[in-house]
């Protein structure tokens, strides 16, 4: 039957799993309820863990991406609930208790609300890169100076560039954040953890 699931993943998809881990997320992934994945931030920095991810998406998952770390744990119909150690290779825990995984879950809500698109956001750092060099350091300096509220005269002179220039960086990040203000930009840069996580 089609189950309302969550799933939070480790910042390493690529390590070996205990098979009944494998098992149920395959299970997950071909079930027909709606399937919602948190991932950290970090994992979208790898292309082949970036592709590995795809698979889940492909599937009719909706992945976010979190700044914060969160276990590795599935919440089934708000019923059930499994808990894998960090590296583990044991077998996981298992929670039924309805207290454990109410907070479970609401510790996933708080996380996934507070989370950007990790579609987007894996796009938009591979757009960043693009458009600012090899190293991305124009761009996370735009988006810090974006967050921090600054006037365009005053973070020009801290770029060390024209003014139309730096008004050029803020049209770049606009545009890869989706943002119809400066404001918007610069709430984004702060939420999602742009120019730090760069």
């Amino acid at each position: 039957r089609a189950v309302a699931s969550r799933i939070s993943l480790p910042p390493d998809l690529s390590g070996v799993r205990p098979p009944e881990v494998e098992a149920l997320y395959a299970a997950l992934l071909r079930g027909r309820g709606p399937l919602r994945l948190i991932v950290p931030r970090s994992l979208l920095l790898e292309e082949d863990e970036r592709q590995l991810l795809s698979r889940y998406t492909a599937t009719g998952a909706v992945a976010r991406a979190a700044s914060v770390g969160l276990p590795e744990m599935v919440v089934i119909d708000g019923a059930v609930a499994m808990l894998c150690e960090p590296g583990a290779r044991g077998t996981p825990t298992v929670v039924g208790d309805p207290l454990v995984v109410k907070a479970l879950e609401a510790l996933f809500d708080a996380v996934w609300v507070q989370s950007p698109d990790a579609g987007h956001l894996a796009e938009l750092d591979a757009a960043a890169l693009r458009a600012a060099g090899e190293d991305g350091s124009t761009l996370a300096q735009v988006l810090e100076l974006l967050g921090a509220g600054w006037t365009d005269e005053a973070a020009a002179r801290e770029l060390g560039c024209s003014v139309r220039t730096y008004r050029r960086h803020v049209a770049v990040v606009m545009r890869l954040l989706r943002a119809r203000s400066r404001f918007q930009a610069g709430l984004r840069a702060g939420q999602w953890q742009l120019a730090a996580a760069r």
